[in-house]
């Protein structure tokens, strides 16, 4: 507490219990009500450590003394406030803290809030229609290179085709230009032939 002093790590419970005693010869009449901080004031805890420097641990409870004293305490020291209590048998009550709540909405704030409610509603009916646009544009899309796919393989498939016939038709022509040689070989012996027979017959003419 603010005043106590620490001996051998105990409270000098003879030190609390005089400057108590002395302070509700000079305290107004305590009440039955105990009073919380006003809204706006964060609290924290009036308590003082051992080595007798604030506290300012954020406050839980406010406490009251049955001599008069009250404020507010975090958690630790309403734990050492009963250990004080219990050793110099006087009482120490607690109520938790009613922590400020929001302050109110004014009429402004709500037309300004309801106004960007409708703004974000607006761009988010926007959001969806491109996002369904863009859907139905990436199926499209998806279709098409599933319709090219498919053409680009029949037209694979046909271009082997192709290449299967033209390899064909050069060894057809390859063929034929071997015939074609055998047949002009055999026409020039049939011509050399004639030729030469020809030339054996004449003189038997003359004669």
């Amino acid at each position: 507490m603010g005043g106590t002093r620490y001996m051998g790590g105990r409270l000098c419970i003879l030190d609390v219990l005089q400057r108590k005693e002395t302070e509700a010869m000079t305290s107004p009449a305590p009440t039955d009500v105990i009073d919380n901080p006003p809204p706006e004031v964060v609290p924290v805890c009036d308590r003082a450590k051992a080595d007798g420097t604030p506290c300012g641990e954020p406050g839980v409870f406010t406490y009251f003394w049955e001599w008069g004293e009250k404020g507010t305490c975090c958690v630790q020291h309403q734990f050492l406030q009963n250990q004080i209590a219990a050793q110099i048998g006087r009482g120490v009550q607690y109520a938790p803290l009613v922590m400020p709540g929001p302050a109110p909405i004014t009429r402004d704030e709500r037309t300004r809030l309801k106004g960007e409610v409708y703004a974000l509603e607006e761009e988010l009916k926007d959001v969806q229609q491109r996002g369904l646009e863009m859907y139905r544009e990436n199926a499209t899309l998806a279709r098409q290179a599933q319709a090219a796919t498919v053409r680009g393989r029949e037209t694979e498939l046909q271009l082997k085709d192709a290449l299967a016939d033209l390899e064909r038709a050069k060894a057809d022509l390859e063929a034929r230009d071997a015939e074609h040689g055998v047949l002009v070989e055999e026409l020039e012996r049939l011509r050399t032939l004639a030729a030469f027979m020809e030339n054996e017959t004449e003189p038997s003419r003359v004669d």
